[in-house]
């Protein structure tokens, strides 16, 4: 999960990280940054940049014809229902591990962007749009995130060979 960078600038992004041994749960909706840290752990600075297509192609390639696990996400904003005065509608959706296998991967666009992944099956297609940024962390798992104007995060998509982390 991602936040709005600490200083402003893109480069760097706050991934929350989980409190070792806690069990993965989501955070209700509308929860304060406190009560999210509390149920994640603590907020710690990420190496993000802005997506270079041909980089994250690459990339995306090196997962085609093989078992991944997929985490996508999307949201609107945990504090939808405060910054609406408590009256606003907090959208997510959110997949966790899913095995999945793909034939096919592209990255479009000319930022933000979209990748899509053809199910290995050919009988359907995932595909995240509005992603800005993106990072190979040091399992080799391609994290892709999109950032709104604030440095909030809307959708994350992330690919790995291994299961990632449930706590």
């Amino acid at each position: 999960m991602t936040h709005p960078p600490a200083s402003g600038g893109r480069g760097m992004r706050l991934r929350l990280l989980a409190k070792p041994g806690a069990a993965y749960r989501a955070p209700p909706v509308g929860a304060s940054k406190t009560t999210i840290q509390r149920a994640f752990g603590r907020l710690e600075a990420g190496p993000m940049e802005p997506i270079d297509r041909e980089v994250v192609q690459q990339r995306l390639e090196s997962f085609v014809n093989t078992d991944v696990y997929m985490h996508l996400e999307t949201t609107n904003g945990a504090y939808a229902g405060e910054a609406a005065g408590g009256n606003g509608m907090a959208v997510c959706a959110f997949v966790r591990n899913a095995r999945v296998r793909f034939s096919r991967a592209q990255i479009t666009g000319s930022g933000p962007y979209r990748v899509g992944l053809q199910l290995h099956s050919g009988e359907g297609w995932t595909y995240a749009e509005g992603l800005t940024d993106y990072e190979v962390d040091e399992q080799g798992r391609l994290l892709l995130a999109g950032h709104d104007a604030n440095g909030c995060l809307a959708i994350a998509l992330e690919l790995s060979h291994t299961p990632f982390p449930m706590k």
